[in-house]
């Protein structure tokens, strides 16, 4: 891990880091690296916090939806809010475990590891009937 503070690291390091973080899906050191550059005036500050708010809304997403995915009332909402996280967040929690077993109870197996970029479209095409209520 890389740690975000260190000062032997220039504000190129540390945007190199970023960008392998980012694409690594290891969103909450993506944010303190993020935050070290704000601190060291490493880039637009502007730019900056615009992608700090960006990875902030993965990690809010991620988790709202990890939450409706516990609360579902059908394994069809479930699927489809695990499918959700998914597509933006390969290997969040235990996602990818919980869709090959509703998958593999549906008759849809799956091989590990697989893609969001492959995921079956049915999965985050729509969202379930009462999507936008709250319980």
């Amino acid at each position: 891990m890389i740690e975000a503070s260190a000062p032997s690291l220039s504000p190129e390091e540390l945007r190199a880091s970023l960008a392998r973080l980012e694409s690594e899906y290891r969103y909450g050191e993506a944010l303190r690296v993020l935050d070290a550059l704000v601190a060291i005036g490493g880039g637009d500050r502007d730019e900056l916090l615009r992608q700090r708010r960006t990875i902030e809304a993965f990690v809010d997403l991620a988790e709202e939806s990890y939450a409706a995915a516990d609360s579902a009332r059908d394994p069809a909402e479930e699927l489809f809010y695990l499918s959700l996280i998914r597509s933006f967040w390969p290997g969040y929690r235990d996602v990818d475990e919980r869709l090959l077993a509703l998958r593999a109870a549906k008759g849809q197996g799956d091989a590990p590891g697989r893609h969001a970029s492959t995921t079956a479209k049915s999965d985050v095409s729509a969202p379930p009937a009462d999507h936008g209520e709250t319980r």
